[in-house]
């Protein structure tokens, strides 16, 4: 992700999804990639009452909430992924018409509200709903979509 798409898609759907307000605001938890500390999207947030917790890099053991429990299994779970689709296609390689699809697959075994919400509580951070997280899981289907639409 660049700025350009965290500034001007993310944080809109985000935003109209959310419904956010300075009378009704919202934590936003990212990591620190420049992307998401650009002054448009510092703009973005400032004006529409979006709390942005940063995280700071190499600290994940301590305090980037989903990195082991969330992202760790994704990752395992999309290499388990890809080596069945290569095993099935052989002498063929992924390109990014089959990204989507293998993605798809990945979200719904790895990426769980259960394993979230577990994670964040661990480290201090605890949502009122889950509303965030299927607006999360909302947009990243929407992406997938849009992907396997229009590779």
């Amino acid at each position: 992700m660049n700025s350009e798409i965290f500034s001007y898609q993310y944080l809109p759907f985000f935003i109209r999804q959310r419904r956010c307000s300075k009378y009704r605001q919202d934590l936003l938890t990212l990591d620190n990639h420049e992307s998401h500390t650009s002054l448009k999207a510092i703009t973005n947030v400032k004006g529409n009452g979006i709390v942005i917790l940063t995280l700071p890099p190499h600290t994940s053991h301590r305090l980037q909430p989903l990195d082991r429990k969330v992202y760790r299994p994704m990752k395992r779970c999309y290499n388990n992924v890809c080596d069945d689709w290569l095993r099935s296609h052989p002498g063929r390689q992924i390109t990014i018409y089959e990204i989507a699809e293998l993605t798809a697959r990945v979200h719904t075994v790895a990426v769980t509200p259960t394993n979230i919400i577990s994670k964040l509580q661990v480290t201090g951070i605890s949502p009122s709903t889950m509303t965030s997280f299927r607006i999360m899981l909302n947009y990243l289907r929407m992406l997938q979509t849009a992907l396997s639409a229009n590779p």
